[in-house]
């Protein structure tokens, strides 16, 4: 595992699907999706429903789709996950690998961040307009 990435095994899944959005595969490791080896997924899930078919024609050369910062994206995950899907070759044929991130914790730290550099800039403006008032006084 790298920093970059900051990912380990307890915030990562890994699920291949078939063409007809049946689960394949899943490592089960954020949530469980057993219920979906004979059944597709696709329908079960609103983000798959809307991008199945542009995955569907999609290649296996082509870079992963990617949608990051998705808040609550299916049932049963709350938080804030980045998903990735791409085809993979394996040895019995083509899989699409959806990977689920689950980044709450890293979103959650830029979000206070992002919170604290918006108030220094407001501080930072309103005693700009002090220092202005106080300069025309002094004229």
């Amino acid at each position: 595992m790298t920093q970059r990435d900051n990912i380990s095994i307890d915030n990562h899944q890994i699920i291949l699907l078939d063409r007809k959005g049946r689960v394949r595969y899943s490592c089960e490791t954020l949530i469980n999706l057993h219920g979906f080896k004979e059944n597709s997924v696709v329908s079960a899930f609103p983000i798959l429903e809307s991008i199945f078919p542009h995955i569907l024609t999609m290649g296996t050369k082509e870079k992963p789709l990617r949608y990051n910062r998705l808040e609550y994206p299916v049932p049963g995950l709350s938080g804030s996950y980045d998903f990735t899907f791409q085809w993979a070759e394996i040895h019995d044929g083509d899989y699409i690998l959806w990977n689920i991130y689950d980044r709450s914790e890293l979103y959650k730290n830029l979000k206070k961040a992002q919170q604290r550099r918006n108030e220094q800039a407001i501080i930072e403006e309103r005693l700009s307009h002090i220092s202005q008032r106080e300069l025309e006084e002094w004229k």
